[in-house]
């Protein structure tokens, strides 16, 4: 047998033969090469990682300085981050899978050689490969020798030297490493969990019969999902009449009963997490509530132009104005009263895009002690959003259309000119910084509940109409 053929069957062989020499030299080449580009040139970066190595996924990098002892022996997975002075002995094989992190000044070596010194004097090697799972973060200065299997999630902590096999679900640290405790499967978990889309065409709470079509057409606009149902809230549709103002709200019992529904909905299907369709701002309190119960320690973060947090006295009788308050305790009390859970307190709301305020509801927010900041100049950094987040084992999104900018979104509020509302303004946000923030805290938290309300197609809705006059639409 060649020295070659000795080393793939995992027999020893000699490191120093001519052939398995010039694997290694091969590699130094194309590491100098690969640590010779510019630091962020990701795309050359990537293309000379794909050429090097075995086999490589999508979303790969490598820091400097990148070393490695063949190169084609390496096969790394998707969404994978390789820090400074990564070092991959791969004699034999590495099979790294989807979303890895290893840290800096890391070792990962198939290579042994023998005890006694006989041996050594030999040049004698003997490798076996290495396996490393899912969604494995390996931290700085960790030393994985050969012949190791990595189990998936799984943390090896800074400096741990890895001699033996790792169980999936645990956190490693030590020389050797050792289990220092389990860690829970949030992925495995999610994917167990029962997600429902609550259509909820709520348009009493805001005054505007749009809002009924907005969320019955909004329904058809989301991602597609065979495994979230959609569960309706009975809401009587529009009928053109104009609606009484009771005890400060206007439609005061079709508002209730919605609500109502909405909770008996929410408690027959059980969901863990609830995607709501809306219909105006009043949308969230059940669910809200709802998520709250299975969530105490829920954090919200609404991302909207205006605060919600009127009262019946404040002379604005539409309830979707009253739906944060009613939330945290306050608002209006024939809304809050159908709370089935604990009120959110003031330190557990976060706002995005909010607006200049009217009078009374920068006096309500500094009286019950909402931390916020109003932001028709600049947005709430990116590191406020991820420090908010990281207070929370759960978060609660409200998004309210009217936060984008009227301008370059149409179907919002705030472009018909005919509307006043309570006479505060519109949002300042552009499509691109709403995905921007809303990709962020997606990956800064656990979304268990998302709303989105207020979406108001009005040229779609006159389109609707007016096919309806047709004949042909109606024999």
């Amino acid at each position: 047998m060649t020295e070659i053929e000795k080393l793939e069957a995992g027999l020893e062989y000699c490191y120093d033969d001519h052939d398995v020499e010039a694997r290694k030299e091969n590699a130094i080449i194309k590491c100098k090469e690969y640590n010779a580009i510019d630091d962020t040139d990701y795309d050359s970066q990537y293309a000379k990682l794909k050429e090097m190595l075995g086999s490589v996924g999508e979303k790969v990098w490598i820091a400097k300085t990148f070393n490695c002892d063949n190169g084609k022996k390496i096969h790394i997975g998707n969404n994978f981050t390789g820090n400074y002075n990564l070092t991959i002995l791969d004699i034999r094989e590495v099979y790294i899978g989807d979303n890895v992190m290893i840290g800096p000044n890391t070792l990962i070596t198939t290579v042994n050689h023998p005890l006694t010194p006989m041996g050594r004097r030999r040049h004698i090697g003997i490798a076996k490969p290495v396996t490393i799972g899912d969604d494995v973060w390996i931290g700085g200065n960790v030393t994985i020798l050969p012949g190791v299997t990595i189990g998936n999630n799984v943390v090896v902590a800074a400096g741990a030297v890895v001699t033996k096999d790792l169980e999936d679900n645990g956190l490693y640290g030590g020389v050797p490493a050792r289990k220092i405790k389990d860690i829970e499967n949030d992925v495995e978990k999610n994917s167990k969990m029962k997600t429902i889309r609550l259509l909820y065409p709520d348009y009493v709470s805001g005054g505007l019969e749009t809002y009924y079509f907005g969320a019955n057409l909004l329904q058809h606009m989301l991602p597609q999902n065979d495994n979230q149902s959609v569960v309706r809230v009975d809401v009587i549709p529009p009928d053109g009449k104009e609606k009484a103002v009771t005890n400060g709200i206007s439609a005061e019992d079709e508002v209730l009963h919605g609500i109502k529904d909405a909770q008996e909905k929410l408690s027959a299907e059980k969901p863990d997490r609830v995607i709501t369709i809306g219909g105006n701002c009043m949308v969230s309190l059940a669910p809200f509530d709802y998520l709250h119960g299975l969530y105490p320690d829920a954090g919200i973060i609404w991302i909207d132009a205006h605060p919600d947090v009127s009262t019946v006295n404040d002379g604005y009788p539409n309830a979707h104005a009253m739906v944060l308050g009613s939330l945290m305790g306050h608002g209006a009390e024939q809304l809050s009263s159908q709370m089935k859970n604990a009120k959110f307190k003031a330190d557990e709301i976060l706002y995005v895009g909010l607006q200049p305020l009217h009078d009374y509801q920068e006096k309500f927010l500094n009286e019950v002690g909402v931390n916020y900041k109003v932001q028709d100049t600049e947005f709430v950094s990116d590191d406020e959003i991820r420090a908010f987040s990281g207070r929370f084992e759960h978060i609660l999104v409200h998004f309210d259309i009217d936060v984008l900018d009227e301008h370059f979104f149409h179907s919002t509020y705030f472009a018909n000119p005919e509307l006043v509302g309570d006479g505060a303004g519109g949002g300042m946000m552009t499509m691109e910084k709403l995905g921007q923030v809303l990709k962020l805290i997606e990956d800064s938290s656990d979304v268990v509940g998302f709303t989105i309300a207020e979406y108001l197609p009005f040229d779609e809705e006159r389109l609707h109409k007016m096919l309806s006059e047709i004949r042909i639409f109606k024999d």
